[in-house]
């Protein structure tokens, strides 16, 4: 493995754990929030991880390889890519994605480039989206929230989660679960409750 894939392993991991789904840009979903691999930028150009909540486009992450320092160099890199989003890009703020991260899998540095000659922080562990809308000051009702994972329910428990929250994104306030006895309703109730307290604003 190369020393950027092994860097790479280290990121995803930290995208992971901070509630970013990961896909190839050919694999997105709109109104979750995801991290686009690759994704296209103005000029030919591919970003490392460009960062979706609700449809729109709110940090790009720049990766190296461990033993790169992320200077000056990978920061203008990455700065250029939050200056040049694709004209298709939904966007927060006009022609500029506002949030940057530079990363090698040991460090991760962070600008906001909303905020006028800021400098970059050291960061000791990747931003979640709902704390990425914070510093933004924007709000999302259920874009923050991550894809389900499958790991540990039963297909009828994350056919139900599923399509709840699918449901609330439709604007559908009121939904009913009807799962057999001894299927296990209370568990995606209760799961249902933390992603919600969790990842969105209510």
């Amino acid at each position: 493995m190369l020393p950027e894939e092994k860097a790479r392993v280290k990121i995803d991991k930290q995208l992971n754990n901070a509630g970013w789904d990961i896909v190839d840009r050919k694999d997105y979903l709109p109104n979750y929030a995801m991290a686009v691999k690759e994704a296209l930028m103005q000029g030919g150009k591919e970003s490392d991880y460009l960062l979706f909540v609700d449809n729109k486009a709110i940090g790009v992450v720049e990766a190296k390889k461990e033993s790169d320092s992320l200077g000056p160099k990978v920061a203008s890199q990455a700065e250029h890519y939050a200056k040049t989003p694709q004209n298709w890009y939904g966007l927060w703020f006009q022609g500029l994605i506002p949030l940057v991260y530079l990363a090698n899998g040991n460090k991760i540095y962070f600008k906001n480039m909303l905020v006028e000659n800021s400098d970059y922080e050291e960061l000791s562990q990747m931003h979640s989206p709902k704390k990425m809308l914070q510093i933004i000051g924007k709000k999302s009702e259920y874009g923050a929230l991550p894809l389900i994972e499958k790991r540990g329910l039963r297909d009828c428990q994350y056919r139900a989660e599923v399509k709840f929250e699918e449901s609330l994104k439709m604007g559908n306030k009121k939904n009913l679960a009807v799962l057999a006895t001894g299927s296990g309703k209370t568990y995606p109730a209760c799961l249902a409750a933390y992603r919600l307290l969790k990842a969105t604003y209510l």
